[in-house]
């Protein structure tokens, strides 16, 4: 806990909402700007029924029934819009003698915190829940249903890219519960106090990449009663990204290095000698898996790609694609053999050995 931080008084008025995974808009980040892939949302109505999303009046509920044809649904959840608007309702009861009743949120305090937290796909654990936004709270407004909703200010907040929100699970900031194990239960929100979000925002601060996200977390800090933030380094408990070398995604989303060989090898798929074919970056898989780049060839052949940087992160990559490979042979359900790459700007000898004994075939770039 930082100094200067008296108490952990969990009605220091800030809080910590939970939301349902949501992939649109992602990019370098976790998501929560638009309508789903086709991929999350069956992962959301079926694979892990999510209670609205599973609705029967759920517009993406009946997208997914019509075999996903047909006009894509348009805003249909909070998670859907919540990057545009940071703002986010403290929801009702679901079961019980008080099921329909809107949840009471007495404790928000203006000018506090809201922390916007999810579970994703790719470590889908209780433990690794991450935090994808965080905002100043700037009104809290009581609907004509007794519903409460937090709207977070627009020019105060701060959208997490992916990497860097891998590196700060929720659970390493927030007490505990009884139980002693990280456990949210029901209900979409928690309160938080004062020195918990200090905590996160110490850690998050040197992970900032440019002036005004930097400047919107010493305001954050402010708010809470902390002292003046650190640009040194974060904590040694920062855990890496999953997946992820230092080399391919560095503390503000995709490294340079490796966006421009990802993108280059979209623009020419012709380098890896297979002939010509149409591409798709950061295409997704019903896991919830992202593979870098898809090439899609004459007679219906496909190309699995997946890039690196140089050195021996290569070697993960080389995993990566021949599982991208197994995906992509579960997508198509045929008898077709799908070509699986690995790119780099260097590839050491023991990774090209592994490759070949695997087949998976090997480029190396210089750009």
């Amino acid at each position: 806990m930082l100094e200067g931080v008296k108490s952990v008084d969990k009605h220091d008025g800030n809080v910590a909402f939970k939301c349902t995974y949501n992939d649109g808009g992602q990019q370098s980040y976790v998501g929560f700007d638009g309508t789903c892939s086709n991929g999350n949302i069956l992962r959301n109505v079926v694979t892990n029924p999510r209670t609205w999303c599973s609705d029967a009046k759920n517009e993406c509920q009946m997208f997914r029934t019509n075999g996903f044809k047909g006009r894509r649904p348009i805003k249909p959840c909070y998670e859907s819009e919540l990057i545009q608007r940071w703002r986010y309702g403290a929801g009702f009861f679901h079961t019980g003698k008080r099921a329909g009743e809107p949840i009471s949120m007495n404790h928000a305090k203006l000018g506090k915190v809201a922390l916007f937290t999810t579970r994703h796909p790719e470590l889908d654990n209780e433990s690794d829940r991450l935090v994808f936004g965080i905002s100043r709270i700037e009104r809290i407004i009581e609907d004509k249903n007794g519903a409460t909703w937090i709207h977070g200010d627009r020019s105060m907040c701060i959208r997490l890219a992916e990497s860097t929100a891998f590196a700060l699970p929720y659970w390493k900031y927030k007490s505990l519960p009884k139980r002693n194990k990280p456990e949210w239960g029901s209900g979409l929100f928690r309160y938080i106090s004062d020195a918990e979000v200090l905590d996160f925002l110490h850690d998050l601060y040197p992970l900032l990449r440019n002036a005004e996200d930097r400047n919107v977390a010493e305001q954050l800090a402010h708010g809470c009663g902390g002292r003046e933030l650190s640009p040194s380094l974060p904590s040694k408990n920062v855990k890496p990204s999953i997946g992820d070398t230092e080399q391919k995604y560095g503390p503000g989303g995709e490294g340079k290095r490796h966006r421009e060989l990802k993108a280059a090898i979209a623009r020419r798929p012709e380098l890896l000698g297979l002939g010509p074919g149409k591409t798709t970056m950061e295409h997704r898989f019903i896991t919830g898996d992202r593979l870098d780049v898809l090439v899609e060839l004459d007679k219906g052949k496909k190309c699995v790609i997946e890039v690196e940087v140089e050195g021996q992160s290569t070697l993960i990559g080389a995993h990566q694609a021949l599982k991208y490979r197994a995906l992509i042979s579960g997508e198509m359900d045929d008898r077709s053999v799908p070509y699986a790459f690995l790119v780099a700007y260097g590839i050491p000898k023991n990774v090209q050995e592994f490759c070949k004994r695997h087949n998976i075939r090997t480029l190396e770039v210089n750009l």
